[in-house]
């Protein structure tokens, strides 16, 4: 039997890539390809073929691993890309726990003896037996398991196949390890002459609800875009306050407005709708402590989207922008009239990132607020984030004279929203998987037109990104390019239908994740197993 197919192997495999603490940013994901390559090179074929095991750099000079198995039995160069990612998140909310957020054994063992503090729902669960707790055991290492023991099959030819395992990091930030992946993947395609039939990956399944006991299978991962609102009100002292407009009200309005909201949840074509825009960040940009009114301050929501356009988008948000400004000024009419007979409510613009740079470049000129936004970005610190609100703070103020105003502008990152389900060679596999699962597993596979939560796979078959998407991106976007930026001419080359078959997992980002152990490596194992022979057996283009 090859290495890691036999459960024990396995499980052991798992708590291994487990206890490696790879959190995005941190040495330990730096480490940690040179860690799973090294397991690889354990592997009898790569003693014979170390060319087929890489590393490679991406911009930051963070590195994926690219491993590849030729099976010598297979008469064409059809292969399956397995995609993983193995960065996890931070494990700060483990608390006194974070000394074993990383030790699946030890973590369930302290956790089935003091059930008291979990809630209900965990606390049966544990009760099963069935479930194993951990940082990265559900989100996704046990996904990275999988993959690596269908490699060890191939290898050890038990699976005919042509595999190319990628594993990649900053999934959970901004995929910039998927993003610079693609130029080696169009190259090895060309080097080794490769066709790619499919790109699977094995992201768990996320439940949609508390207990929801459906196993699903997605032919498609959700898009996400990051709108932010600069509120540029009017300054004034606290005495006088209704002679002014406070940012940070302007900005609750916004939030008020967008949180949950179900207009940008559209239905996934028969299935429930997408999850609702939550805020991500919200504050006021008033360095100090002083008694004049807050008059500049932002806020940044997570929008997921599915087939909607990005003019779409950008015309919805607009909207809420007005109905925010619209209700604005009728609060301040009705609470002025307690203190005034008479008010002069606030005029308030609505414009985009787009129009207001646009107006500042024919006041002060191209080469001017060239020269302001490449200064603003070099010295401020954080985040692309903090940086897109910088720049356009600093354009804002160029503008005062515009103000009381609301900003619609972009910040990193971008997700395009793909879907595969009308592929045929998707479709194909698609049936056939349900009906195996169901033969075999007694298991009812139900299809998920879009992964519920973002996946690396957003930056496969991305043909569907429109010149008029990209412009209305990039000219909202002030980091583009300068600090931020996508591989347009990969992603629309790297044309590949995805899907995402992956083991059964709950509370992904939070310090109760667990993973189902049976279900792992009895079902989804077995799953992907026959996703990969499907997908090389059907007979589509």
């Amino acid at each position: 039997m090859a290495q890691w197919t036999e459960k024990q192997a396995w499980r052991d495999l798992l708590i291994k890539l487990v206890r490696f603490p790879s959190i995005t940013g941190t040495q330990a994901e730096r480490d940690f390809p040179h860690f799973a390559a090294s397991l690889l090179a354990s592997l009898p074929y790569f003693h014979h073929h170390p060319e087929h095991l890489q590393l490679f750099k991406i911009r930051d000079d963070r590195e994926f691993l690219l491993a590849m198995v030729a099976h010598p039995s297979q008469t064409t160069r059809d292969t399956v890309i397995l995609l993983s990612h193995f960065d996890v998140v931070d494990i700060r909310d483990y608390g006194s726990l974070t000394h074993q957020a990383f030790e699946p054994d030890l973590l369930t063992e302290y956790l089935t003896a003091h059930p008291e503090d979990l809630p209900l729902e965990v606390r049966a669960d544990l009760k099963t037996g069935d479930w194993m707790f951990g940082r990265g055991i559900m989100d996704m290492k046990a996904g990275l398991a999988i993959e690596m023991a269908l490699m060890a099959e191939a290898a050890a030819d038990e699976l005919p196949a042509n595999l190319l395992l990628l594993s990649v990091p900053d999934e959970e930030v901004n995929s910039v390890g998927m993003q610079d992946a693609l130029a080696t993947l169009l190259s090895w395609q060309k080097v080794h002459h490769l066709r790619y039939v499919l790109l699977l990956n094995a992201e768990p399944i996320f439940p949609k609800f508390i207990g929801d006991p459906t196993q699903y299978i997605s032919t498609g991962s959700i898009g996400k875009v990051l709108p932010g609102f600069f509120c540029y009100g009017k300054e004034t002292h606290v005495g006088e306050s209704l002679s002014g407009l406070n940012a940070n009200y302007m900005a609750a309005q916004l939030t008020r407005i967008l949180e949950w909201n179900p207009l940008f949840s559209p239905k996934l074509g028969n299935q429930e709708p997408s999850s609702p825009p939550t805020n991500l960040y919200q504050r006021s940009l008033k360095e100090s402590y002083s008694v004049q009114t807050p008059y500049r301050a932002v806020t940044l929501t997570n929008l997921l989207i599915a087939d909607q356009s990005l003019t779409e988008v950008v015309d919805q948000l607009l909207s809420v922008a007005q109905i925010a400004a619209d209700e604005i000024v009728k609060d301040y009419l009705q609470k002025t009239i307690a203190f005034f007979d008479q008010a002069t409510p606030p005029h308030i613009r609505v414009t985009t990132y787009q129009q207001l740079r646009q107006r500042a470049m024919d006041h002060y000129g191209e080469e001017f607020i060239r020269s302001i936004e490449a200064e603003t970005i070099s010295r401020t610190p954080g985040d692309e984030r903090d940086r897109s609100i910088a720049v356009v703070d600093q354009i804002a103020r160029l503008q005062s004279s515009e103000a009381p105003m609301i900003v619609l502008f972009f910040a990193p990152p971008f997700y395009p929203a793909v879907n595969s389900s009308d592929h045929p060679r998707v479709s194909s596999v698609l049936q056939a998987l349900q009906s195996y699962a169901l033969s075999n597993h007694h298991i009812k596979l139900e299809e998920q037109r879009y992964f519920g939560g973002l996946s690396d796979l957003s930056f496969g078959g991305s043909g569907r990104l429109s010149p008029d998407a990209i412009s209305i991106l990039v000219d909202n976007l002030p980091l583009w390019q300068r600090g931020y930026e996508l591989p347009i001419d990969a992603m629309q080359q790297f044309e590949v239908p995805v899907l995402n078959v992956g083991p059964w997992g709950r509370d992904a980002h939070k310090w109760t994740e667990r993973l189902h152990m049976d279900y792992a490596y009895h079902v989804a194992l077995d799953l992907v197993r026959e996703a990969v022979r499907q997908a090389l057996t059907q007979d589509n283009a």
